[in-house]
């Protein structure tokens, strides 16, 4: 069996790093815009979920007839608490969910540093 020899090894090794590295970025792509519409979407829907399972109508404001919307900018802390950058609504249900959003924890790590907008309908 023959053993090839070249006259410059460095040379070739580089053409040869050339031609697999170039390979490999026809097959990197960037995935289109609507993938990362789509990914904040299903955050947005994770974590509405979430609040939802946590956060009721209270009771003694059922019985009462009372009624209302709250909204609230939330941003999701490196710990996975709710840090809550502005708070309106119904004043009565306002600190119902200020209490509320107080004791969450949002536990996917992919949230971490989001600011989304909840809403909150108190209505029958």
């Amino acid at each position: 069996m023959k053993t090839l020899k070249f006259k410059n090894p460095i040379r070739f090794t580089a053409i040869i790093a050339a031609i697999l590295f170039s390979s490999t970025l026809t097959f990197a792509k960037t995935p289109p815009a609507n993938v990362f519409n789509n990914l904040a979407e299903v955050q947005k829907e994770m974590l509405r979920g979430q609040l939802d399972d946590k956060i009721d109508f209270p009771m003694e404001a059922k019985q009462c007839g009372a009624c209302g919307i709250v909204k609230a900018e939330l941003t999701v802390a490196e710990d996975g608490s709710l840090i809550i950058n502005e708070i309106n609504g119904h004043p009565d249900f306002k600190s119902y969910v200020q209490r509320q959003l107080n004791e969450v924890t949002i536990a996917d790590y992919n949230l971490i540093g989001k600011t989304f907008i909840a809403k909150f309908d108190f209505r029958n």
